[in-house]
């Protein structure tokens, strides 16, 4: 069976999905990023993710791997700033690659989410997509008034 693997590489967490060629999810796996340790750190958590993906699950064929990441990304393939990964004009891209021997492809997690979004929508006809990515706020629309919701007071 020919599977892909998606990865959304977080501060806090490293999410992992085996999909099926067409689009099946097969398995998740999630690990800390433990970004405060460090690069190296970091990139074995990744590393643990797409090894746990593929351990267990006989005559499977990795044929790619896509990942999201904060910040700034460029060339499908590197990260050339982060706010909260020590990645900083990082290649994770020719990590990958050598480790795996697949391609793979890099964004900025909220483009891919959206693009994930849009594709799963079946909205064909549709030629934009509106995502609002909320962490410490959010905005919320009670009889046409929109108003802010604050938590634990950390926002305004």
């Amino acid at each position: 069976m020919k599977v892909y693997i998606g990865l959304d590489i977080g501060g806090t967490k490293i999410l992992g999905s085996l999909y099926s060629e067409n689009g099946e999810s097969i398995k998740r796996i999630k690990k800390k990023t433990k970004a405060a340790d460090g690069l190296d750190t970091v990139m074995n958590q990744i590393y643990k993710v797409i090894d746990g993906l593929l351990e267990s699950i006989e005559e499977i064929e990795l044929i790619g791997i896509g990942a999201g990441s904060p910040g700034i990304v460029k060339e499908g393939s590197i990260v050339t700033f982060s706010p909260n990964i020590p990645f900083r004009d990082f290649d994770l891209g020719a990590l990958i690659k050598e480790k795996y021997s697949v391609p793979f492809i890099l964004g900025n997690d909220v483009n891919v989410a959206m693009y994930g979004e849009w594709k799963a929508s079946n909205t064909s006809e549709a030629r934009n997509v509106l995502g609002l990515f909320c962490w410490y706020w959010c905005w919320w629309c009670n009889n046409y008034r929109w108003k802010i919701i604050c938590w634990k007071r950390r926002c305004c």
